[in-house]
């Protein structure tokens, strides 16, 4: 439950497959951002291999609401998606 919010009913996440290389992701709660990472193939965290998911800036979100970009569907790839992790029991 969002402590912050009190009539949130979800959805909640509660299935994320691991990483490439089979660990689960790390998430690091700062202030009021959560950020999340891979340890990457050595599976040590804070070396060159890390892999982080930053969250976009207020303006990034915000530009692309204002300007979405004109594409169809068939135009977009994805190429940088997570896999899911299981979070909690």
């Amino acid at each position: 439950r969002n402590p912050g919010e009190e009539k949130w009913k979800g959805p909640y996440v509660n299935l994320v497959k691991p990483d490439p290389w089979k660990k689960s992701y790390v998430y690091v709660v700062e202030s009021n951002r959560v950020n999340i990472f891979s340890c990457g193939l050595d599976r040590r965290a804070g070396t060159a291999d890390d892999i982080f998911a930053f969250d976009p800036e207020d303006d990034e979100v915000n530009d692309d609401l204002i300007n979405p970009v004109e594409k169809t569907a068939d135009e977009y790839v994805v190429t940088d998606a997570l896999p899911p992790v299981r979070i909690g029991k």
